[in-house]
């Protein structure tokens, strides 16, 4: 799938954030990293590639996504804040496995439409 989308932003007309950072060596170099929470490349740039005219085009799958891609995550966010450098500290959100399941927010699926953080 990821492959897919790359062909997809390389294809397309489009001044985002994300075409102009994900070069072929970068998608190279990242497309078989994954997080501890599974998060990939393709959740990040699967916006951007399916809607090519957005401003930016790429988000965080999860916290720890901005370490394991920050080849292409890092130049985006100093383009965007105009900013020298990214500095942040390390992702913790402790122990994975004493998260509340998440779908106990709404469990009538009556309020939350969707989210992001």
């Amino acid at each position: 799938m990821a492959e897919d989308l790359f062909k997809k932003l390389c294809a397309a007309e489009s001044e985002s954030l994300l075409k102009k950072n994900l070069t072929n060596d970068i998608y190279q170099k990242l497309k078989d990293k994954k997080t501890k929470l599974g998060g990939t490349i393709c959740e990040c740039i699967k916006s951007g590639c399916l809607n090519p005219k957005s401003g930016v085009g790429c988000y965080a799958s999860d916290p720890e996504a901005y370490t394991v891609f920050e080849d292409l995550l890092f130049p985006i966010i100093k383009d965007y804040h105009k900013v020298a450098t990214v500095s942040h500290p390390e992702p913790d959100m402790g122990d994975l496995n004493k998260l509340p399941p998440f779908d106990t927010l709404d469990p009538k699926n009556e309020f939350i439409v969707s989210t992001r953080v």
